[in-house]
């Protein structure tokens, strides 16, 4: 994943929805431009709260740390992430938001 998102075709697609795994991957890439996350090591135990740590794939383990640490992701009840659930804007707003605030840039 190069860019924000691949897609096979390499076209943008506004309308398409995005799940929770990528949405935290693109926070993520947002971290590293607003230097959120400079010295945030990876740690896998933020992880094991979750119920279904499990589902989150391998590629957006790493964002999921971080998003936890930083304090931009709090789960949904019963201790769960969802990663393969569609993300709403409402969602994506509020961790734009977030990392904007915890950034300093607003």
């Amino acid at each position: 994943m190069s860019s924000y998102l691949e897609t096979d075709d390499n076209t943008f697609r506004p309308q398409q929805e995005i799940t929770r795994a990528e949405a935290m991957l693109m926070l993520l890439r947002a971290m590293e431009l607003t230097q959120l996350n400079s010295g945030t090591a990876s740690n896998a135990a933020v992880l094991q709260q979750f119920a279904d740590q499990e589902d989150i794939p391998v590629w957006a383990r790493e964002a999921a740390e971080a998003n936890i640490q930083a304090g931009l992701i709090n789960g949904l009840p019963g201790n769960r992430l969802a990663p393969q659930q569609s993300v709403t804007r409402a969602e994506v707003t509020t961790l734009v938001q977030r990392l904007l605030s915890k950034a300093g840039l607003i």
